[in-house]
């Protein structure tokens, strides 16, 4: 008796068991269909940029949302992907050293390099004419885009800008972009 409590319970295990998924193949060739993925911007925060774990390093950055949203722009005729990244070696070591790390100085995020082989978070990368598609900064707020020589008072901006008075969404406009997206919108 107590055994016929159970038999419906293992029929509808079998039935779900012997039951095969209906997976469909991914499309081989994949198409823009008429959208232009040729220059793609990044705008945005920490987010944007790959800052993750409490910190900006290159294993974040080339994790960041953006560089993967390019990855799969590839396939259907995305462009070229440029990032301001941390040199390699000071990324975030198994030590915990050599790290950049936001933290309030006079009540505003900066960014403080940890004890380690670090290359100053000031030492600039871009300049006139160098422009990188992924234009996320960490610390900054919508309204920080907008803000002419905004590298001044950030210099994880400050690092790739194209020159000391402009903004990031200068920068991001002077690319002309056929796609830019601002994901993390505080």
């Amino acid at each position: 008796m107590k055994l016929n409590k159970y038999l419906p319970l293992a029929g509808l295990t079998l039935l779900f068991a012997s039951c095969q998924p209906e997976v469909e193949a991914p499309n081989p060739n994949p198409s823009p269909g008429e959208a232009d993925f040729s220059k793609y911007v990044a705008l945005g925060n920490s987010l944007t940029s790959g800052y993750s774990d409490g910190a900006l390093y290159l294993e974040g950055q080339e994790n960041s949302y953006p560089a993967i949203f390019a990855q799969q722009l590839e396939a259907v005729g995305g462009g070229e992907f440029t990032q301001p990244l941390v040199p390699s070696g000071n990324g975030l070591g198994s030590d915990g050293n050599g790290k950049f790390v936001l933290q309030l100085v006079n009540g505003s995020p900066l960014p403080v390099p940890t004890p380690g082989d670090v290359q100053g978070v000031g030492t600039p990368i871009g300049g006139e004419g160098i422009y990188f598609n992924n234009m996320g900064v960490p610390g900054a707020e919508s309204g920080h885009l907008l803000v002419p020589g905004y590298g001044q008072a950030n210099p994880f901006f400050g690092r790739f800008a194209t020159s000391p008075a402009t903004s990031v969404l200068a920068d991001a406009a002077a690319q002309q972009p056929s796609l830019f997206y601002p994901l993390d919108r505080k």
